[in-house]
């Protein structure tokens, strides 16, 4: 399971499980958002198996501001996905 530590954090965390409903392992933090030092606040991160080549997880999450409508008018990359790969080992 991939997730954002806390919901809204600079932090992406994973958790095992035997299956997809658990029982989960502790988390692990496996990423810190550099987003975070230039106040944006990060949040839903999610894993994307299907597009992730083999050894390999695509994970994805998303920023935004708290004055979102006013600060999207300045730089409208504030608001759109990034990506991480996780390097699996087998």
């Amino acid at each position: 399971m991939i997730f954002q530590v806390l919901g809204l954090s600079d932090k992406v965390g994973m958790r095992i499980g035997d299956s997809p409903v658990g029982p989960f392992g502790e988390i692990q933090e496996i990423w810190r958002t550099p987003e975070a030092d230039q106040g944006l606040f990060c949040y839903n991160a999610k894993a994307h198996p299907n597009l992730s080549k083999p050894g390999e997880l695509l994970i994805s999450y998303n920023t935004i501001t708290l004055d979102f409508w006013k600060d999207i008018q300045k730089d409208a990359g504030i608001y759109r996905p990034r990506f991480i790969k996780l390097k699996i080992k087998e």
